[in-house]
């Protein structure tokens, strides 16, 4: 079976809020999956404590290995 893995595959662009400690990650940060696996992966803000009224990202990864089958909004900066 072929494994893939996510490290390498998806970069994220640095928050588009001017928050100067602000960071985006990736939750799992990296995991093995085989072909046809479905899972997920929560992209999370950290604003070192700072106040936020919203994120913005964007995910680039090789359609040719991964699928996004759905995207959810997050509920933390909901009104």
């Amino acid at each position: 079976m072929s494994l893939i893995s996510l490290m390498g595959l998806m970069s994220l662009i640095k928050p588009a809020a001017a928050v100067a400690a602000a960071s985006l990650s990736l939750s799992p940060a990296s995991a093995s999956k085989n072909i046809g696996d479905v899972f997920n992966v929560d992209i999370v803000v950290d604003t070192g404590g700072d106040p936020a009224a919203g994120v913005s990202a964007i995910v680039n990864y090789d359609v040719a290995r991964l699928t996004a089958v759905q995207v959810t909004a997050g509920t933390v900066l909901a009104g």
